[in-house]
């Protein structure tokens, strides 16, 4: 019953995820947004939450297994919920660069999106390798017990547990709040110098970027929140 429940919450739930993400993805398309660079990094945001939604309301369906792999869909679902994190990651520098420095980081693009794409899949190989994958509820997770037995304690999937997860996660986390925190001091002391010093005018290229690249922070912030709940 407290299974059924779960599957019923993360279904729900990840499916009104898919539905807003895919809505998104299609005004930009309708639009043309994608031909900015900012919209474009927008973009990658909303993909990666739309496949990490697709894949597990998939997973929640086959709760049981009995119609697929149960690695595959382990696996998958591993992967995309380290492209959402690395794709995060990019943003936050992104973003950081250019309000601190005035660096756009646009050139490196074809990088951002590449290794959004290749990180997750060696780090989801590990699991798989030593066959430390396995059940959790009602979803997939690596197994810190020997045949889901809870008095037979697996260390090897403990260790990569937080060598893959919890400690990488939690290192990102600190990370993109220490340059979200510093960004904000950064803008606020140099909004005060332009007041102050110098005449803000509507024609500086950078400020008219940086307001374009600004809406992208929340991406960071509200992925901090979320995991740390």
């Amino acid at each position: 019953d407290y299974s059924t429940s779960v599957a019923i919450i993360l279904g729900v739930s990840n499916g009104s995820s898919v539905f807003v993400c895919l809505f998104a993805a299609i005004l930009v398309g309708i639009f043309k947004l994608y031909q900015q660079t900012v919209y474009r990094s927008a973009l990658y945001q909303v993909l990666s939450a739309l496949m990490l939604g697709t894949v597990q309301v998939v997973e929640v369906i086959f709760v049981k297994y009995q119609n697929a792999p149960e690695t595959y869909h382990v696996a998958v679902a591993f992967l995309l919920l380290w492209v959402k994190v690395v794709s995060t990651v990019w943003v936050t520098v992104h973003v950081f660069c250019y309000a601190v420095r005035y660096k756009n980081l646009k050139k490196l693009e074809g990088i951002y999106v590449s290794t959004s794409l290749l990180i997750p899949v060696l780090i989801a190989i590990v699991p798989l390798t030593t066959h430390t994958y396995g059940l959790a509820g009602s979803w997939c997770w690596i197994q810190n017990w020997k045949h889901n037995c809870p008095t037979e304690t697996l260390t090897l999937g403990i260790i990569e547990q937080f060598a893959l997860w919890y400690g990488p996660s939690m290192l990102i986390i600190m990370g993109a709040m220490f340059l979200m925190v510093t960004m904000v001091i950064t803008l606020l002391i140099r909004l005060h110098h332009r007041r102050r010093y110098e005449p803000v005018t509507r024609n500086d290229p950078n400020w008219k970027v940086l307001k374009q690249l600004l809406p992208l922070s929340a991406y960071p912030i509200l992925y901090c929140i979320m995991d740390m709940l």
